[in-house]
């Protein structure tokens, strides 16, 4: 099996995510799973080249939410190589961008990588309610009425984190209500 993760940057410096990248890529390689990541890091950063696994990185961007031109072009023309895409975090351009990418691939493709979501913990409702977040909030809720409630509906599963272990939510259980 052959999984590709697609995050907005392997940064050390953001956090967590590609933290949790980081820790999870070697234990699937233990069980025979291939990984690869593809981010939105300048591939010349001091970061990039010391993990153990192959990271695409398809340069800075330079946009407010982190768009870049190339992301869905690359998916686009990679998709083909991965059973599936996990896409790491909200919020940001690269959840849209997969789901754009997978939506428009499979209409010309009858076989395509699954896709899930990994929200790691920001669909939590603290973020919503937290009173030195009210501005975020307030994007966050814009963001949802128009780009992320699609991501999370049109994905094949959604991924939280519970206790130490991942659970998964299928597509085909039930749709997220918008």
């Amino acid at each position: 099996m052959r999984i590709l993760q697609v995050i907005a940057s392997m940064d050390p410096k953001h956090g967590g995510v590609c933290q949790g990248i980081r820790n999870t890529i070697p234990e699937l390689q233990k069980m025979g799973i291939e990984s690869e990541v593809v981010c939105l890091d300048d591939p010349k950063a001091d970061y990039l080249g010391q993990d153990s696994f192959v990271i695409h990185a398809l340069g800075k961007s330079k946009k407010l939410w982190g768009y870049h031109k190339d992301l869905i072009p690359w998916l686009l023309a990679n998709f083909s190589r991965y059973d599936v895409v996990v896409v790491n975090g909200l919020w940001l351009y690269q959840s849209h961008a997969a789901i754009k990418a997978m939506l428009t691939y499979r209409k010309t493709h009858d076989v395509s990588p699954k896709i899930y979501v990994m929200t790691h913990g920001m669909l939590d409702p603290y973020f919503q309610t937290a009173k030195d977040r009210k501005l975020k909030a307030l994007r966050n809720d814009v963001y949802w009425k128009v780009l992320e409630n699609k991501v999370v509906n049109e994905a094949d599963g959604i991924l939280f984190t519970l206790r130490r272990r991942i659970v998964a939510r299928s597509h085909h259980i039930s749709k997220l209500q918008t």
